[in-house]
């Protein structure tokens, strides 16, 4: 396909234009299929301060410098971020429906250059995405940050109303400082919001305070009770669980179930199951122990399934596995008398009981599990009061029973004023010291944080008429949209370190979420279709400047050289050398 600039004439003069060079590349098209693109660039001999003039079509196709045109970013965007495809998956989708060959380190570049491209576009339009805001009667923020040990922070900020991600970076870390910057270019960009919703970190909490100090601050109900919880019973919960793993009960109970895994094999065992599930009882020809046992230790075993999928202090595994422990101990000490030792069959249920014997008997243990319930009694009640992640749910994070409205709202402050005398009751009747300052320590952070946990509808006006909106309790808005990046680069990777995903990750990733976004794409794109449109109109320099920036490997020592570091006596070799270099020197 030929392609030759526009301008034929030059604009001061209008003489000819002379032409400059002709070049020949390879395009992939989504659209157009592989076609060779051949570029005649015209110039004027008289006027050179003019420049180069190019062909507007072909510009328009594919990015200069690139042989993947528009739409193919485009569609390995998509396929990358949209649909979490793995490279080989997003070469066989071009290879079978676009006869298309990518190689797997174009598709890895093209991926970094759709998220550039995309994040360029957003801030080129951050003016029309402020007045969309504004017609929604303003926003309302919501902050989270996603991190993994000493990996960068991905900060992000979500608006309730709109449901768009506004900005996203990568920080050094959630302290002060950092995040002070961060809020500062979004009050600048968007203004004040009608409120912010964060996490309980101390750096946020301060951050916020210092560049929203007359915005309503509230807290997310979620990392709240989150907080309450731990500081009530962590402790407890870290006891138990290294109990458990130093009486290695769980370990010697699944040898068992393997044991007989291999005696019965699966069709035997599910048919056990079936008749359990149906009648109560083993049929006639399945009469023995052995079976009975295996599903007793399955059900044990299968403790992890109480919860709810919130994770700790939610959900308590380690001390739902103890009381099953608890509950099949007792039912088999009374079934030990029905089954003599000496019988090869029975023999294994004296087993199970001895490996039990321990941890279940445990006085110490015993009395930690005791404290253990006493305060998750406590944590449950403000759990209800707050009407949070609610234990009849089993959808976990993505749904956490929220709801809106001027009737809840009312209900859960009456729920958190009865709490807070319930609590004073507890500690006025706690003989326990270590229990009463447990208590007195929840007492202190529902005072501290009491104002930041009950919001108001906030009134707002749009199209001159007044609407009530309500603000969102928690910050699962956010947190999905980490879930889903957590997801993703866990499926396209095959890696499930956060860390080395978030390190390596380009700070605007969080972005393509608003590709889900109907509004979004109506708003800065007009439909989907007319997203590479779009990315034409980005400086192609700005983006290889960004991408470049975004692909510079960090410096690393080979795996020899870091053994031989980490070997005996390698310091004292270091300044043998030092040594002998400084000879060297002072002869030279």
């Amino acid at each position: 396909m030929n392609f030759r600039a526009e301008q034929q004439v030059c604009p001061i003069d209008g003489k000819p234009l002379k032409v400059l060079k002709t070049s020949n590349k390879t395009v992939h098209s989504t659209i157009i299929g592989t076609f060779q693109a051949h570029h005649t660039e015209l110039y004027c001999p008289e006027h050179r301060h003019l420049g180069v003039f190019k062909s507007g079509d072909l510009q328009r196709i594919v990015p200069a410098g690139s042989n993947f045109s528009y739409d193919a970013i485009v569609e390995i965007g998509k396929q990358r971020f949209l649909h979490h495809c793995q490279v080989e998956e997003i070469r066989n989708h071009f290879r079978q429906k676009f006869n298309l060959s990518i190689s797997s380190s174009e598709i890895l570049l093209q991926t970094v250059k759709f998220i550039s491209y995309l994040s360029m576009v957003h801030q080129e339009n951050m003016d029309q995405i402020k007045s969309y805001i504004q017609t929604q009667g303003g926003y309302i923020l919501h902050l989270d940050s996603s991190c993994e040990g000493d990996s960068p922070k991905l900060t992000s900020s979500i608006d309730e109303i709109s449901e768009f991600v506004l900005q996203s970076a990568k920080l050094k870390s959630e302290n002060e400082t950092d995040l002070v910057e961060f809020l500062i270019s979004l009050k600048d960009q968007f203004g004040l919001p009608h409120a912010v919703i964060t996490d309980m970190g101390k750096g946020m909490l301060k951050s916020v305070n210092k560049v929203f100090p007359d915005c309503p601050h509230y807290i997310c109900h979620f990392h709240f009770l989150s907080m309450i919880g731990k500081l009530l019973f962590e402790e407890e919960n870290n006891v138990l669980r290294k109990g458990l793993s130093k009486a290695g009960v769980s370990g010697k109970l699944k040898a068992v179930k393997r044991e007989l895994e291999n005696k019965y094999g699966r069709s035997f065992l599910d048919k056990v199951f079936q008749d359990l599930g149906k009648t109560g009882q083993l049929t006639a020809e399945n009469q023995s122990p052995e079976p009975l046992v295996y599903s007793l230790i399955y059900w044990i075993l299968d403790y992890s399934s109480a919860g709810n999928g919130y994770g700790f202090p939610f959900d308590k595994s380690y001390l739902e596995f103890y009381f099953r422990l608890q509950k099949a101990f007792k039912q088999i000490e009374k079934l030990l008398s029905l089954f003599p030792y000496d019988s090869k069959q029975t023999k294994i249920i004296w087993s199970v009981h001895k490996c039990m014997f321990e941890i279940t008997n445990d006085k110490k243990l015993r009395l930690i599990v005791k404290h253990y319930q006493t305060k998750v009694e406590v944590f449950e009640k403000l759990r209800r009061a707050l009407r949070v992640a609610p234990q009849e749910n089993h959808q976990g994070l993505s749904d956490l029973g929220i709801s809106g409205s001027a009737k809840e709202l009312k209900a859960i402050e009456k729920a958190v004023d009865n709490f807070d005398q319930y609590l004073a009751g507890k500690i006025a009747m706690s003989n326990n010291k270590v229990m009463r300052n447990s208590f007195q320590l929840v007492q202190k952070r529902m005072d501290k944080y009491h104002t930041m946990l009950l919001s108001s509808p906030i009134e707002v006006e749009i199209n001159g008429k007044k609407r009530l909106i309500f603000i969102n309790r928690t910050n699962n808005i956010i947190e999905q949209h980490f879930r889903v990046f957590s997801y993703s680069h866990q499926r396209i990777t095959g890696n499930g370190s956060m860390k080395k995903i978030l390190t390596t990750m380009h700070p605007s990733t969080p972005l393509v979420m608003n590709l889900k976004n109907k509004n979004y794409v109506r708003l800065i794109f007009g439909d989907e279709h007319k997203i590479a449109l779009k990315f034409a109109q980005v400086d192609v320099l700005k983006v290889r400047e960004d991408v470049n920036n975004k692909n510079t490997k960090k410096f690393s020592l080979s795996k020899k050289s870091k053994k031989m570091v980490r070997e005996k006596g390698f310091l004292d070799k270091l300044f043998i050398a030092f040594e002998k270099q400084s000879m060297i020197t002072r002869h030279a």
